[in-house]
């Protein structure tokens, strides 16, 4: 498991994630090129945090890498377009009970997203504990 702490719409967060378990994941997906995987996880473990706050997902990524939050959004995009493409995300039926992939519409961002992130959590591969400012600024020795 590994471990990540950060600050998002004003609090304080620690996730404890399977990281090999999230990238095999999102590779029998399909979801491609690397750039596209990256963005995709990355807002998946931030959204796990408070899944009201996307845009301030988008926003925290993109500050993170010097780009702006569209360019995250097209990544992700690009990501599922190739899942799509190759017809990997349709294997998304068999993962994730419940979920029917409508072949005419797709997923959203935001769906795919949620879906991962519910994926993850009922699993126990991510776990979220909100934590207090002097928590988050101790170092971890």
């Amino acid at each position: 498991m590994m471990v990540k702490k950060f600050e998002l719409a004003g609090g304080f967060y620690e996730i404890d994630y399977d990281d090999s378990r999230l990238d095999a994941l999102l590779e029998n997906l399909g979801i491609e090129p690397a750039s596209s995987a990256d963005y995709t996880k990355r807002t998946v473990l931030y959204y796990s945090a408070g899944p009201k706050w996307l845009r301030q997902v988008y926003d925290k990524i993109a500050a993170e890498d010097g780009i702006k939050f569209n360019t995250v959004v097209m990544y992700i995009k690009k990501g599922l377009d190739h899942a799509v493409y190759n017809g990997k995300l349709k294997g998304i039926d068999d993962l994730v009970q419940g979920t029917i992939y409508d072949y005419d519409y797709g997923f959203t961002n935001k769906e795919f997203i949620a879906l991962i992130c519910d994926y993850m959590q009922n699993r126990g591969y991510i776990k979220v504990r909100e934590i207090t400012r002097k928590e988050y600024y101790e170092f971890d020795e």
